[in-house]
C-alpha cells in the first residue's frame, strides 16, 4: 500500500468546507490506489470503507480546490489551515406538502416566496401550512426540530439573530 495522508475524504469537507458532490466528482476523475485509496475497518466491505488521500492525491485536491497551506517551519512540516466554519442560517418557512412517499423530505415556502425541498427526520408530525425553522448548510436545507409551538420558533429565530 502507498503512504497516506491522515485526510479522509469526510475531514476534508468537513474541516476546509469543500463541497461533497464537488469533490466526490473530482475524485472519480483520480485512480484509485494511485491518488486515493479506501482505509480497510475490522470485518467492514471495503467499499464502505472512509476514502483516504495519498501524497499525490491531496497535492491535487489541495491545487484543484485551492486550500491554503501555512508552512510553519520551511521543509519541515506543513499545517493546513482550516476554512471558518459558516454561521447556521435560520429561516422562517411554511409547509406546502409533506406526504410524499420518502418521509424524510417535505416542500416548503421559505419567506421570500421559493418553494425548496426540505430534509427533515420525520414529516409525519408536520402538517400543511404549518411554520418551521430550517436550516440552510451546504446548499441543502434542514428542518432539525420536530414541530412545536410558534413561540419556540420566535425565540430560535431571535437567538440566530443576535
Amino acid at each position: 500500500m502507498s503512504e497516506f495522508v491522515q485526510w479522509k475524504e469526510s475531514d476534508v469537507v468537513e474541516r476546509f468546507g469543500v463541497p461533497k458532490d464537488e469533490l466526490v466528482a473530482f475524485r472519480k476523475s483520480l485512480t484509485e490506489g494511485e491518488h486515493w485509496e479506501r482505509m480497510p475497518q475490522g470485518s467492514r466491505p471495503l467499499r464502505t470503507c472512509p476514502v483516504v488521500f495519498t501524497e499525490n492525491g491531496w497535492n491535487l485536491v489541495v491545487s484543484k480546490f485551492g486550500l491554503i497551506e501555512v508552512t510553519a517551519v520551511p521543509d519541515e512540516v506543513k499545517v493546513m489551515k482550516p476554512a471558518e466554519a459558516e454561521p447556521e442560517n435560520l429561516v422562517k418557512a411554511d409547509v406546502l406538502r409533506c406526504d410524499y412517499p420518502n418521509r424524510r423530505v417535505m416542500l416548503v415556502k421559505l419567506e421570500n416566496g421559493k418553494s425548496v425541498f426540505c430534509n427533515v427526520f420525520d414529516s409525519r408530525p408536520f402538517k400543511p401550512k404549518m411554520p418551521v425553522v430550517i436550516k440552510h448548510r451546504g446548499g441543502k436545507y434542514f428542518c432539525e426540530h420536530r414541530p412545536t409551538s410558534i413561540l419556540r420558533l420566535n425565540t430560535l429565530i431571535k437567538r440566530n439573530s443576535q
